[in-house]
């Protein structure tokens, strides 16, 4: 990865309270579109490799491109009315 590509601009967002209080800002560091369009490739294509090699479990639901988070969610939720 070149070096440009590392950079970013860090910038503070007030949350709300006391602005002179430092727990009160949120930092976002803003990258270039092409940092972001060369780690969104390489997350789909380790996410891929990862699924295809069954290096992540097949229980995994959240943050998965698939759906069956909402399962999970049912199947909890069921557990929890009959408990």
């Amino acid at each position: 990865m070149p070096v440009i590509w590392k950079r970013a601009m860090t910038v503070l967002i007030h949350k709300k309270g006391d602005p002179t209080d430092p727990g009160n800002w949120r930092p976002i560091a803003l990258r270039s579109t092409i940092t972001k369009l060369y780690a969104s490739c390489l997350v789909a294509h380790v996410t891929d490799w990862a699924v295809t090699g069954r290096a992540v479990s097949r229980s995994q639901k959240g943050f998965m491109s698939t759906e069956g988070c909402n399962k999970h969610n049912f199947t909890l939720q069921m557990a929890l009315d009959n408990a």
